[in-house]
Protein backbone atom coordinates (compact mmCIF):
# COMPACT_ATOMS: atom_id res chain seq x y z
CA UNK A 1 0.00 0.00 0.00
CA UNK A 2 1.04 3.60 -0.60
CA UNK A 3 0.47 5.68 2.53
CA UNK A 4 0.64 9.40 3.23
CA UNK A 5 1.42 9.67 6.96
CA UNK A 6 0.71 13.13 8.40
CA UNK A 7 2.24 14.65 11.54
CA UNK A 8 0.34 17.90 12.04
CA UNK A 9 0.99 19.24 15.51
CA UNK A 10 4.58 19.85 16.70
CA UNK A 11 3.41 20.96 20.15
CA UNK A 12 2.13 17.43 20.86
CA UNK A 13 5.74 16.19 20.75
CA UNK A 14 4.84 12.93 19.02
CA UNK A 15 7.45 13.27 16.29
CA UNK A 16 9.45 10.18 17.28
CA UNK A 17 6.36 7.99 17.75
CA UNK A 18 4.70 8.94 14.46
CA UNK A 19 7.91 8.66 12.46
CA UNK A 20 8.75 5.35 14.14
CA UNK A 21 5.32 3.92 13.29
CA UNK A 22 5.63 5.10 9.68
CA UNK A 23 9.12 3.60 9.43
CA UNK A 24 7.87 0.26 10.78
CA UNK A 25 5.02 0.27 8.27
CA UNK A 26 7.62 0.43 5.54
CA UNK A 27 10.32 -1.84 6.97
CA UNK A 28 8.14 -4.54 8.55
CA UNK A 29 5.16 -4.62 6.18
CA UNK A 30 6.51 -3.30 2.90
CA UNK A 31 4.23 -0.28 2.56
CA UNK A 32 5.44 2.70 0.55
CA UNK A 33 5.22 5.67 2.94
CA UNK A 34 5.70 9.41 2.50
CA UNK A 35 5.99 11.18 5.86
CA UNK A 36 4.52 14.70 5.88
CA UNK A 37 5.05 17.10 8.77
CA UNK A 38 4.43 20.74 9.67
CA UNK A 39 6.00 23.28 12.01
CA UNK A 40 9.75 23.85 12.52
CA UNK A 41 12.24 21.82 10.48
CA UNK A 42 13.22 18.72 12.45
CA UNK A 43 15.78 15.95 12.07
CA UNK A 44 14.41 12.44 11.55
CA UNK A 45 16.22 9.11 11.22
CA UNK A 46 16.80 8.05 7.60
CA UNK A 47 14.59 5.55 5.82
CA UNK A 48 11.48 7.52 4.85
CA UNK A 49 10.65 10.04 2.17
CA UNK A 50 10.00 13.33 4.00
CA UNK A 51 7.86 16.29 2.94
CA UNK A 52 7.93 19.46 5.05
CA UNK A 53 5.04 21.84 4.45
CA UNK A 54 6.67 25.13 5.41
CA UNK A 55 9.83 24.39 3.39
CA UNK A 56 7.71 23.61 0.33
CA UNK A 57 5.78 26.88 0.80
CA UNK A 58 9.04 28.83 0.93
CA UNK A 59 10.23 27.25 -2.33
CA UNK A 60 6.89 27.74 -4.13
CA UNK A 61 5.86 31.15 -2.84
CA UNK A 62 5.41 32.67 -6.30
CA UNK A 63 3.31 29.74 -7.54
CA UNK A 64 1.06 30.01 -4.47
CA UNK A 65 0.70 33.76 -4.84
CA UNK A 66 -0.37 33.47 -8.49
CA UNK A 67 -2.85 30.63 -7.95
CA UNK A 68 -6.55 31.48 -8.05
CA UNK A 69 -8.55 30.03 -5.17
CA UNK A 70 -11.77 29.75 -7.16
CA UNK A 71 -9.96 27.79 -9.88
CA UNK A 72 -8.54 25.50 -7.20
CA UNK A 73 -12.03 24.99 -5.78
CA UNK A 74 -13.30 24.04 -9.24
CA UNK A 75 -10.43 21.60 -9.70
CA UNK A 76 -11.89 19.49 -6.87
CA UNK A 77 -15.61 19.25 -7.78
CA UNK A 78 -16.68 17.15 -4.77
CA UNK A 79 -14.65 19.07 -2.20
CA UNK A 80 -15.30 22.26 -0.25
CA UNK A 81 -11.84 23.66 0.38
CA UNK A 82 -12.96 26.50 2.65
CA UNK A 83 -14.17 23.94 5.20
CA UNK A 84 -10.49 23.25 5.87
CA UNK A 85 -9.83 26.93 6.54
CA UNK A 86 -12.89 27.16 8.80
CA UNK A 87 -11.61 24.19 10.81
CA UNK A 88 -8.12 25.61 11.28
CA UNK A 89 -7.50 26.78 14.85
CA UNK A 90 -5.29 29.56 13.52
CA UNK A 91 -8.05 30.96 11.32
CA UNK A 92 -11.28 30.01 13.11
CA UNK A 93 -13.35 32.85 14.57
CA UNK A 94 -13.09 32.52 18.35
CA UNK A 95 -14.58 35.94 19.07
CA UNK A 96 -17.55 34.18 20.71
CA UNK A 97 -15.19 33.13 23.53
CA UNK A 98 -14.16 36.75 24.19
CA UNK A 99 -10.49 36.21 24.91
CA UNK A 100 -10.88 32.96 26.88
CA UNK A 101 -8.55 31.36 24.33
CA UNK A 102 -5.30 32.81 22.98
CA UNK A 103 -6.75 33.55 19.55
CA UNK A 104 -5.26 35.84 16.90
CA UNK A 105 -7.32 37.27 14.06
CA UNK A 106 -5.83 37.07 10.57
CA UNK A 107 -6.80 38.86 7.39
CA UNK A 108 -8.61 37.42 4.38
CA UNK A 109 -5.40 37.61 2.36
CA UNK A 110 -3.44 35.65 4.97
CA UNK A 111 -6.14 32.97 5.21
CA UNK A 112 -6.38 32.63 1.43
CA UNK A 113 -2.62 32.30 1.01
CA UNK A 114 -2.48 29.66 3.74
CA UNK A 115 -5.29 27.64 2.14
CA UNK A 116 -3.86 27.90 -1.38
CA UNK A 117 -0.47 26.79 -0.10
CA UNK A 118 -1.91 23.70 1.57
CA UNK A 119 -4.06 22.74 -1.44
CA UNK A 120 -1.15 23.01 -3.87
CA UNK A 121 1.19 21.20 -1.47
CA UNK A 122 -1.05 18.16 -1.00
CA UNK A 123 -2.15 18.15 -4.63
CA UNK A 124 1.51 17.80 -5.65
CA UNK A 125 1.95 14.84 -3.30
CA UNK A 126 -1.29 13.16 -4.37
CA UNK A 127 -0.52 13.55 -8.06
CA UNK A 128 3.06 12.35 -7.75
CA UNK A 129 2.75 9.69 -5.04
CA UNK A 130 -0.80 8.40 -5.69
CA UNK A 131 -1.51 7.29 -2.09
CA UNK A 132 -4.21 4.74 -1.34
CA UNK A 133 -4.62 6.02 2.22
CA UNK A 134 -3.78 9.27 3.98
CA UNK A 135 -3.40 8.92 7.75
CA UNK A 136 -4.69 12.31 8.91
CA UNK A 137 -4.85 12.55 12.71
CA UNK A 138 -6.14 15.53 14.76
CA UNK A 139 -9.07 16.71 12.60
CA UNK A 140 -9.18 20.22 14.07
CA UNK A 141 -6.66 21.77 11.72
CA UNK A 142 -6.45 22.73 8.07
CA UNK A 143 -4.12 19.90 7.05
CA UNK A 144 -6.27 17.01 8.29
CA UNK A 145 -9.63 18.40 7.16
CA UNK A 146 -8.18 19.31 3.78
CA UNK A 147 -7.06 15.72 3.21
CA UNK A 148 -10.57 14.48 4.04
CA UNK A 149 -12.02 17.00 1.59
CA UNK A 150 -9.51 16.27 -1.17
CA UNK A 151 -10.26 12.55 -0.82
CA UNK A 152 -13.81 13.29 -1.99
CA UNK A 153 -12.44 14.33 -5.40
CA UNK A 154 -9.40 12.07 -5.69
CA UNK A 155 -8.86 8.31 -5.66
CA UNK A 156 -7.57 7.83 -2.12
CA UNK A 157 -9.13 7.50 1.32
CA UNK A 158 -8.31 9.73 4.24
CA UNK A 159 -8.58 8.00 7.62
CA UNK A 160 -7.73 8.55 11.26
CA UNK A 161 -7.12 6.10 14.06
CA UNK A 162 -9.58 6.67 16.92
CA UNK A 163 -10.00 5.04 20.29
CA UNK A 164 -13.41 3.67 21.15
CA UNK A 165 -14.88 3.92 24.64
CA UNK A 166 -18.12 2.00 24.32
CA UNK A 167 -17.20 -1.66 23.87
CA UNK A 168 -13.97 -2.34 25.72
CA UNK A 169 -10.85 -0.50 26.75
CA UNK A 170 -7.89 0.01 24.38
CA UNK A 171 -9.98 -0.58 21.29
CA UNK A 172 -9.49 1.31 18.05
CA UNK A 173 -11.26 1.76 14.76
CA UNK A 174 -10.70 3.76 11.58
CA UNK A 175 -12.86 6.74 10.76
CA UNK A 176 -12.88 8.14 7.27
CA UNK A 177 -14.32 11.64 7.45
CA UNK A 178 -13.96 14.73 9.64
CA UNK A 179 -17.29 13.91 11.28
CA UNK A 180 -15.62 10.93 13.01
CA UNK A 181 -17.68 8.49 10.96
CA UNK A 182 -16.74 5.10 9.54
CA UNK A 183 -18.06 4.00 6.15
CA UNK A 184 -17.22 0.43 7.02
CA UNK A 185 -19.15 0.59 10.30
CA UNK A 186 -22.19 2.13 8.59
CA UNK A 187 -22.11 -0.50 5.84
CA UNK A 188 -21.66 -3.36 8.28
CA UNK A 189 -24.46 -2.03 10.50
CA UNK A 190 -26.82 -1.96 7.53
CA UNK A 191 -25.92 -5.53 6.55
CA UNK A 192 -26.29 -6.72 10.15
CA UNK A 193 -29.71 -5.11 10.54
CA UNK A 194 -30.94 -6.52 7.23
CA UNK A 195 -29.98 -10.05 8.30
CA UNK A 196 -30.86 -9.55 11.98
CA UNK A 197 -32.06 -13.06 12.85
CA UNK A 198 -28.98 -14.73 11.43
CA UNK A 199 -26.33 -12.25 12.55
CA UNK A 200 -27.59 -10.73 15.81
CA UNK A 201 -29.69 -13.38 17.56
CA UNK A 202 -26.80 -15.88 18.01
CA UNK A 203 -24.81 -13.13 19.80
CA UNK A 204 -27.71 -11.46 21.62
CA UNK A 205 -26.50 -12.31 25.13
CA UNK A 206 -23.09 -10.78 24.44
CA UNK A 207 -24.65 -7.71 22.83
CA UNK A 208 -27.11 -7.20 25.70
CA UNK A 209 -24.32 -7.41 28.27
CA UNK A 210 -22.44 -4.59 26.54
CA UNK A 211 -25.58 -2.49 26.09
CA UNK A 212 -26.65 -2.89 29.72
CA UNK A 213 -23.23 -1.71 30.85
CA UNK A 214 -23.57 1.40 28.69
CA UNK A 215 -27.10 2.05 29.99
CA UNK A 216 -25.89 2.01 33.57
CA UNK A 217 -22.79 4.17 33.11
CA UNK A 218 -22.46 7.89 32.67
CA UNK A 219 -20.68 8.51 29.33
CA UNK A 220 -18.23 10.82 31.07
CA UNK A 221 -17.23 8.00 33.41
CA UNK A 222 -16.25 5.83 30.45
CA UNK A 223 -14.04 8.53 28.94
CA UNK A 224 -10.61 8.84 30.49
CA UNK A 225 -10.07 12.22 28.86
CA UNK A 226 -13.19 13.62 30.56
CA UNK A 227 -12.79 14.76 34.13
CA UNK A 228 -15.14 16.06 36.80
CA UNK A 229 -16.08 19.70 36.57
CA UNK A 230 -13.02 21.85 35.92
CA UNK A 231 -12.08 24.01 38.89
CA UNK A 232 -10.27 27.35 39.10
CA UNK A 233 -7.22 25.60 40.54
CA UNK A 234 -7.13 23.28 37.51
CA UNK A 235 -7.16 26.23 35.11
CA UNK A 236 -4.35 28.09 36.91
CA UNK A 237 -2.26 24.94 37.42
CA UNK A 238 -2.58 23.86 33.80
CA UNK A 239 -1.85 27.37 32.57
CA UNK A 240 1.37 27.57 34.60
CA UNK A 241 2.37 24.05 33.57
CA UNK A 242 1.88 24.95 29.90
CA UNK A 243 3.97 28.09 30.33
CA UNK A 244 6.85 26.10 31.84
CA UNK A 245 6.58 22.96 29.71
CA UNK A 246 6.00 24.72 26.38
CA UNK A 247 7.77 28.03 26.97
CA UNK A 248 9.59 27.75 23.63
CA UNK A 249 6.20 27.91 21.85
CA UNK A 250 5.33 31.36 23.21
CA UNK A 251 6.04 34.62 21.41
CA UNK A 252 5.73 38.27 22.41
CA UNK A 253 4.19 39.21 19.05
CA UNK A 254 1.24 37.92 17.03
CA UNK A 255 2.46 34.65 15.45
CA UNK A 256 2.52 34.22 11.70
CA UNK A 257 -0.52 32.24 10.41
CA UNK A 258 1.78 29.35 9.47
CA UNK A 259 3.12 29.24 13.04
CA UNK A 260 -0.07 30.04 14.94
CA UNK A 261 -1.03 26.43 15.59
CA UNK A 262 2.05 25.71 17.64
CA UNK A 263 3.05 29.23 18.68
CA UNK A 264 1.01 31.35 21.11
CA UNK A 265 1.08 34.99 22.06
CA UNK A 266 2.37 35.10 25.64
CA UNK A 267 0.14 38.04 26.59
CA UNK A 268 -3.00 36.55 25.06
CA UNK A 269 -2.19 33.22 26.70
CA UNK A 270 -1.88 34.83 30.14
CA UNK A 271 -5.08 36.84 29.59
CA UNK A 272 -7.00 33.72 28.55
CA UNK A 273 -6.02 31.91 31.77
CA UNK A 274 -7.16 34.89 33.84
CA UNK A 275 -10.49 35.15 32.00
CA UNK A 276 -11.21 31.42 32.27
CA UNK A 277 -10.54 31.50 36.00
CA UNK A 278 -12.76 34.56 36.37
CA UNK A 279 -15.59 32.99 34.34
CA UNK A 280 -15.36 29.75 36.33
CA UNK A 281 -15.57 31.64 39.62
CA UNK A 282 -18.66 33.48 38.40
CA UNK A 283 -20.37 30.25 37.30
CA UNK A 284 -19.62 28.55 40.62
CA UNK A 285 -21.64 31.11 42.58
CA UNK A 286 -24.17 32.06 39.92
CA UNK A 287 -27.83 31.56 40.76
CA UNK A 288 -28.64 31.14 37.06
CA UNK A 289 -27.80 27.43 37.33
CA UNK A 290 -30.08 24.81 38.88
CA UNK A 291 -29.06 21.68 40.75
CA UNK A 292 -31.99 19.51 39.76
CA UNK A 293 -34.24 18.86 36.79
CA UNK A 294 -37.62 20.63 36.49
CA UNK A 295 -40.90 18.88 37.32
CA UNK A 296 -42.43 19.92 33.98
CA UNK A 297 -41.84 17.79 30.86
CA UNK A 298 -38.57 18.78 29.20
CA UNK A 299 -36.13 18.17 26.37
CA UNK A 300 -32.43 17.87 27.17
CA UNK A 301 -29.78 19.71 25.15
CA UNK A 302 -26.16 19.20 26.34
CA UNK A 303 -23.76 21.97 25.38
CA UNK A 304 -20.56 21.01 23.58
CA UNK A 305 -17.09 21.59 24.89
CA UNK A 306 -15.47 24.45 22.98
CA UNK A 307 -13.08 25.03 21.35
CA UNK A 308 -12.82 21.50 19.96
CA UNK A 309 -12.87 19.63 16.66
CA UNK A 310 -16.36 18.30 17.50
CA UNK A 311 -17.82 21.61 16.34
CA UNK A 312 -14.95 23.45 14.63
CA UNK A 313 -14.35 20.78 11.99
CA UNK A 314 -17.23 18.35 12.29
CA UNK A 315 -20.21 20.68 12.74
CA UNK A 316 -19.24 24.26 11.83
CA UNK A 317 -22.86 25.21 11.12
CA UNK A 318 -23.69 24.58 14.79
CA UNK A 319 -20.60 26.10 16.39
CA UNK A 320 -22.59 28.98 17.86
CA UNK A 321 -24.18 27.23 20.85
CA UNK A 322 -26.18 30.33 21.77
CA UNK A 323 -27.83 30.34 18.36
CA UNK A 324 -28.63 26.61 18.59
CA UNK A 325 -30.32 27.05 21.99
CA UNK A 326 -32.36 29.98 20.68
CA UNK A 327 -33.56 27.87 17.73
CA UNK A 328 -34.52 24.95 19.99
CA UNK A 329 -36.24 27.21 22.52
CA UNK A 330 -38.39 28.74 19.77
CA UNK A 331 -39.22 25.30 18.32
CA UNK A 332 -40.45 23.49 21.44
CA UNK A 333 -44.18 22.73 21.74
CA UNK A 334 -46.05 24.69 24.40
CA UNK A 335 -45.67 23.34 27.94
CA UNK A 336 -42.17 21.90 27.46
CA UNK A 337 -38.95 23.22 28.97
CA UNK A 338 -35.51 23.05 27.38
CA UNK A 339 -32.94 21.83 29.90
CA UNK A 340 -29.46 23.00 28.89
CA UNK A 341 -26.60 21.24 30.65
CA UNK A 342 -23.10 22.64 30.55
CA UNK A 343 -20.17 20.40 29.61
CA UNK A 344 -18.08 19.22 32.59
CA UNK A 345 -14.78 20.24 30.97
CA UNK A 346 -15.82 23.69 29.83
CA UNK A 347 -13.97 25.47 32.63
CA UNK A 348 -14.30 29.17 31.94
CA UNK A 349 -14.36 29.20 28.16
CA UNK A 350 -17.90 30.61 28.14
CA UNK A 351 -18.49 34.06 29.55
CA UNK A 352 -21.29 35.11 31.99
CA UNK A 353 -23.25 36.98 29.30
CA UNK A 354 -23.66 33.71 27.39
CA UNK A 355 -25.52 32.12 30.30
CA UNK A 356 -27.48 35.27 31.04
CA UNK A 357 -28.71 35.32 27.44
CA UNK A 358 -29.97 31.76 27.86
CA UNK A 359 -31.71 32.59 31.11
CA UNK A 360 -33.65 35.33 29.32
CA UNK A 361 -35.49 32.59 27.42
CA UNK A 362 -38.50 31.73 29.60
CA UNK A 363 -38.62 28.02 28.71
CA UNK A 364 -34.89 27.37 29.24
CA UNK A 365 -33.45 25.82 32.42
CA UNK A 366 -29.67 25.82 33.00
CA UNK A 367 -28.24 22.82 34.84
CA UNK A 368 -24.86 22.66 36.52
CA UNK A 369 -22.31 20.28 34.95
CA UNK A 370 -22.23 18.23 38.17
CA UNK A 371 -25.81 16.96 37.77
CA UNK A 372 -25.52 13.24 36.81
CA UNK A 373 -26.55 12.42 33.25
CA UNK A 374 -28.50 9.34 34.33
CA UNK A 375 -30.76 11.42 36.55
CA UNK A 376 -31.53 13.77 33.66
CA UNK A 377 -32.01 11.03 31.06
CA UNK A 378 -34.46 9.18 33.30
CA UNK A 379 -36.82 12.17 33.32
CA UNK A 380 -36.20 13.72 29.90
CA UNK A 381 -38.89 13.25 27.24
CA UNK A 382 -36.34 13.59 24.43
CA UNK A 383 -32.73 14.58 23.75
CA UNK A 384 -31.33 16.93 21.14
CA UNK A 385 -27.61 16.95 20.44
CA UNK A 386 -25.32 18.37 17.81
CA UNK A 387 -23.08 15.30 17.87
CA UNK A 388 -22.37 14.65 21.53
CA UNK A 389 -21.72 11.51 23.55
CA UNK A 390 -24.95 11.96 25.45
CA UNK A 391 -26.89 11.43 22.23
CA UNK A 392 -25.46 7.93 21.97
CA UNK A 393 -26.35 7.26 25.59
CA UNK A 394 -29.90 8.52 24.95
CA UNK A 395 -30.53 6.30 21.95
CA UNK A 396 -29.28 3.26 23.87
CA UNK A 397 -31.78 4.09 26.64
CA UNK A 398 -34.61 4.35 24.13
CA UNK A 399 -35.03 8.11 24.35
CA UNK A 400 -36.27 9.91 21.22
CA UNK A 401 -33.11 11.60 19.95
CA UNK A 402 -32.66 14.36 17.40
CA UNK A 403 -29.13 14.73 16.03
CA UNK A 404 -28.26 18.00 14.32
CA UNK A 405 -24.72 17.10 13.28
CA UNK A 406 -22.99 13.88 12.27
CA UNK A 407 -20.98 11.26 14.16
CA UNK A 408 -20.06 7.58 13.86
CA UNK A 409 -23.34 6.41 15.46
CA UNK A 410 -25.61 8.57 13.26
CA UNK A 411 -26.31 5.55 11.04
CA UNK A 412 -28.58 4.05 13.74
CA UNK A 413 -32.10 4.18 12.33
CA UNK A 414 -33.66 5.21 15.65
CA UNK A 415 -31.88 8.59 15.49
CA UNK A 416 -33.94 11.40 13.99
CA UNK A 417 -32.09 13.80 11.68
CA UNK A 418 -33.15 17.05 10.13
CA UNK A 419 -32.15 18.44 6.74
CA UNK A 420 -34.12 21.71 6.91
CA UNK A 421 -33.95 23.81 10.08
CA UNK A 422 -37.16 25.53 9.03
CA UNK A 423 -38.89 22.25 9.85
CA UNK A 424 -37.47 22.14 13.39
CA UNK A 425 -40.79 23.08 15.12
CA UNK A 426 -42.64 20.29 13.29
CA UNK A 427 -39.85 17.79 13.91
CA UNK A 428 -39.80 18.60 17.64
CA UNK A 429 -43.59 18.18 17.81
CA UNK A 430 -43.43 14.72 16.20
CA UNK A 431 -40.38 13.73 18.23
CA UNK A 432 -42.16 14.44 21.51
CA UNK A 433 -45.34 12.69 20.34
CA UNK A 434 -43.30 9.48 20.24
CA UNK A 435 -41.78 10.06 23.69
CA UNK A 436 -42.50 8.11 26.84
CA UNK A 437 -41.47 8.26 30.47
CA UNK A 438 -38.45 6.53 31.98
CA UNK A 439 -35.77 4.47 30.23
CA UNK A 440 -36.61 1.60 27.90
CA UNK A 441 -35.31 -1.66 29.37
CA UNK A 442 -35.18 -3.55 26.07
CA UNK A 443 -33.06 -1.86 23.38
CA UNK A 444 -34.29 -1.75 19.81
CA UNK A 445 -33.17 -4.07 17.02
CA UNK A 446 -31.28 -1.15 15.47
CA UNK A 447 -29.26 -0.55 18.64
CA UNK A 448 -28.39 -4.24 18.97
CA UNK A 449 -27.34 -4.43 15.32
CA UNK A 450 -25.15 -1.36 15.74
CA UNK A 451 -23.38 -2.73 18.80
CA UNK A 452 -22.60 -5.97 17.01
CA UNK A 453 -21.37 -4.15 13.92
CA UNK A 454 -19.23 -1.87 16.05
CA UNK A 455 -17.67 -4.82 17.82
CA UNK A 456 -16.62 -6.22 14.46
CA UNK A 457 -14.73 -3.08 13.41
CA UNK A 458 -12.83 -2.65 16.68
CA UNK A 459 -9.19 -3.70 17.00
CA UNK A 460 -7.02 -4.30 20.03
CA UNK A 461 -3.49 -2.95 20.16
CA UNK A 462 -0.97 -5.48 21.44
CA UNK A 463 0.90 -3.92 24.32
CA UNK A 464 2.55 -4.59 27.66
CA UNK A 465 2.47 -2.44 30.77
CA UNK A 466 6.17 -1.53 30.52
CA UNK A 467 6.53 -1.35 26.74
CA UNK A 468 9.51 0.54 25.35
CA UNK A 469 9.30 3.27 22.71
CA UNK A 470 10.36 0.78 20.01
CA UNK A 471 7.74 -1.73 21.13
CA UNK A 472 5.06 0.95 21.06
CA UNK A 473 6.03 1.98 17.52
CA UNK A 474 5.96 -1.63 16.30
CA UNK A 475 2.64 -2.23 18.06
CA UNK A 476 0.93 0.73 16.40
CA UNK A 477 2.42 -0.19 13.03
CA UNK A 478 1.07 -3.74 13.35
CA UNK A 479 -2.34 -2.36 14.36
CA UNK A 480 -2.50 0.03 11.40
CA UNK A 481 -1.34 -2.66 8.99
CA UNK A 482 -4.17 -4.97 10.09
CA UNK A 483 -6.78 -2.26 9.99
CA UNK A 484 -5.83 -0.83 6.59
CA UNK A 485 -5.54 -4.29 5.05
CA UNK A 486 -8.97 -5.26 6.37
CA UNK A 487 -10.45 -1.98 5.10
CA UNK A 488 -9.22 -2.71 1.59
CA UNK A 489 -10.46 -6.29 1.70
CA UNK A 490 -13.88 -5.30 3.10
CA UNK A 491 -14.68 -2.76 0.40
CA UNK A 492 -13.10 -4.76 -2.41
CA UNK A 493 -15.44 -7.66 -1.59
CA UNK A 494 -18.42 -5.28 -1.78
CA UNK A 495 -17.43 -2.97 -4.62
CA UNK A 496 -20.22 -4.31 -6.88
CA UNK A 497 -22.87 -4.47 -4.16
CA UNK A 498 -25.53 -1.86 -3.42
CA UNK A 499 -27.31 -2.85 -0.20
CA UNK A 500 -30.90 -1.70 0.10
CA UNK A 501 -31.32 0.75 3.00
CA UNK A 502 -33.60 -0.17 5.87
CA UNK A 503 -36.08 2.71 6.33
CA UNK A 504 -36.05 4.46 9.68
CA UNK A 505 -39.23 4.08 11.73
CA UNK A 506 -41.69 6.89 11.11
CA UNK A 507 -42.49 9.32 13.89
CA UNK A 508 -46.04 9.50 15.12
CA UNK A 509 -48.13 12.28 13.68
Amino acid sequence: MRLLYLLTHPALKRDALYHGVARNLREEYGHDVVFVYTGPVREFPPGLELRHFESWVKDHHREIDQADLVELENRFPESNLWLAAAAERRLTDYSMLRGAIAWSQYSWEEAVFFLKAAVLFYDSIIEGFQPEFALAQHPDNLHSVLLFELARSRKFRSVMLVRDFYWEDRSFFLQDDQHYRSSRLARLYRETLQDYDKKVLPHEAEVMKAIERRMQEDPAAARRDLVPEVKISDIVKNGLATLVRSRSYFTLTVPDPFDGYWQLSLWKGALSVFLRAKNTLWRKYSKDFKDDVPSQPFVLFPLHYQPEASTIAAAPAFQNMLGVVHALSASLPAGYRLVVKEHPRIGGYRYPEFYRSLRCLPNVVLLRPSVPNQRILGKARAVVTVRGTLGFQAIICGKPTLMLGRKYFDCIDDIVKISDLNELPRVMKRLLASAGDGIRSVPSRAVKAFFLAQRDVLYQRKRSEDESADEKERSYAELLHRMLSDELEFFKAREHESPQPVPAPALKA
